[in-house]
C-alpha cells in the first residue's frame, strides 16, 4: 500500500512538473554559450510573434487596398507601405542593435555579446506593441 501511495505521489509531481511553463535551464547557466543560446531563443520567439502579427496586418492591408480601389479613390497602397515600413524597420533594428552592442563587446568581450540578441528581442517586442496598435483604414474597426 505504501508503494502505491508513493508511486501516485511521484507521478503527480512529475505531471505537475510537465504541465508547468517550460523554463530553459540554459537561461540560468553560468556558461556563455548557454546564455547566448537562450538569448537567441528569446529573440526567435519574439520574431515568430512579430511575423504572425505582420501576416495578419498584411491581410488587413490587402483588404483595405481592395476596398479603397473599389471606391475609386486610388489610395490603396496600405500593403505596399506596410511592406516598405517593415523592411526599413528590420534594417534599423539590426543596425541599432549592432551599434549599441559593439562597445560592450569591446569592453566586456564575450559577455558583451549577449547585448546583441537581447537588443534584437527587446526591439522586436517593442515593434509588436507598435504594430498591435495599428489598424489600416478600411478595416473592421474603422478607427484609422
Amino acid at each position: 500500500m505504501r508503494k502505491l501511495i508513493l508511486t501516485i505521489f511521484i507521478l503527480s509531481l512529475s505531471n505537475a512538473a510537465l504541465s508547468a511553463d517550460k523554463h530553459d535551464p540554459k537561461c540560468d547557466s553560468p556558461m556563455q554559450q548557454d546564455l547566448m543560446e537562450c538569448a537567441y531563443n528569446d529573440f526567435h520567439q519574439s520574431d515568430a510573434k512579430l511575423n504572425k502579427l505582420y501576416r495578419k496586418l498584411i491581410a488587413a492591408a490587402e483588404t483595405a487596398d481592395k476596398a479603397s480601389k473599389s471606391d475609386d479613390d486610388n489610395v490603396g497602397n496600405y500593403e505596399s507601405d506596410l511592406r516598405q515600413s517593415e523592411k526599413a524597420w528590420v534594417v534599423f533594428r539590426d543596425a541599432e542593435c549592432a551599434r549599441t552592442s559593439a562597445p560592450n563587446h569591446i569592453l566586456y568581450g564575450l559577455e558583451g555579446d549577449l547585448d546583441y540578441p537581447e537588443c534584437l528581442a527587446g526591439m522586436t517586442e517593442e515593434r509588436i506593441k507598435q504594430l498591435s496598435a495599428v489598424t489600416p483604414r478600411g478595416t473592421s474597426d474603422g478607427s484609422n
